[in-house]
């Protein structure tokens, strides 16, 4: 079933697009992860949450024949299994490696093996349609929230390289033209998690920026104490200096006065 207003016509485009570049953001990281074979400090747990939730909205939207957002799912599907595997395969820790493979495929298998138990033994296909629709509210919720789980090591640390800025973004962006749309389609199942998701992309931005600008001005007063150290050793130095430039000058005046 598509949507039948213009607007919401346009909103499911855009959220396409948006939803796409969401899951596009990060591939500048992953292919520089690929190509040095070194993951930094990037996180990889909004990815694999991402792909979960791509997985929950595809099964959803062919239940319930939402076909606005099959594409952009069925696409974030796949690019974000493509950048766990780089991941995965770039960690040089043997043992994170074996639990971030753990991770990735019990979650997607777990969400697979659920989704066929449903689609096998719950006959009623509005009843389907509910169940779905609760498991992607809870699967964009995961996505939405991993990241917000380590903002308080983050302001702990100031460091806040393990934040995303891209996928912050966009992901913010995302969520608002979502919840747009769930609105103009009375679909409470879309509006409320991408409502809840893009405030808690908000927060993600707000500690991204915080951070930065805390960091900027602990370095600036760092400076300016360093500048005063420096001129204060600086005057301390050449007041020393001065009482022996006096002395060498009445010195010199005394072998004048005996010539």
């Amino acid at each position: 079933m598509l949507p039948s207003s213009p607007f919401a016509i346009i909103l499911s485009i855009i959220g396409n697009i948006v939803s796409t570049g969401t899951a596009f953001s990060p591939i500048k990281n992953f292919l520089e992860i690929d190509k040095n074979r070194d993951v930094g400090n990037n996180n990889i747990y909004p990815i694999i949450a991402l792909c979960g939730n791509s997985l929950c909205w595809v099964v959803y939207g062919a239940v319930s024949k939402q076909m606005s957002i099959l594409p952009v799912n069925v696409i974030g599907l796949f690019i974000t299994s493509y950048f766990i595997f780089i991941f995965i395969s770039a960690t040089s820790d043997l043992n994170k490696r074996r639990f971030l493979s753990a991770i990735y495929y019990g979650y997607l298998g777990g969400l697979t093996i659920y989704h066929l138990l449903i689609v096998l033994y719950v006959e009623s296909i509005d009843t389907q349609d509910s169940i779905f629709g609760i498991t992607s509210n809870v699967a964009v919720l995961i996505f939405y929230g991993s990241p917000v789980l380590s903002l308080y090591g983050v302001i702990k640390s100031r460091d806040r390289s393990s934040i995303n800025l891209p996928l912050a973004l966009v992901s913010c962006f995302a969520g608002l033209t979502w919840t747009l749309y769930g609105i103009v389609i009375n679909n409470k199942f879309i509006f409320v998690p991408n409502a809840a998701g893009a405030l808690l992309s908000a927060i993600s931005l707000v500690v991204y920026f915080l951070v930065g600008y805390l960091n900027t001005l602990n370095y600036r007063m760092k400076s300016e104490q360093t500048d005063g150290t420096s001129q204060d050793v600086a005057l301390i130095i050449n007041q020393e200096e001065q009482p022996d430039i006096i002395l060498r000058k009445d010195e010199e005046y005394e072998e004048e006065i005996k010539i």
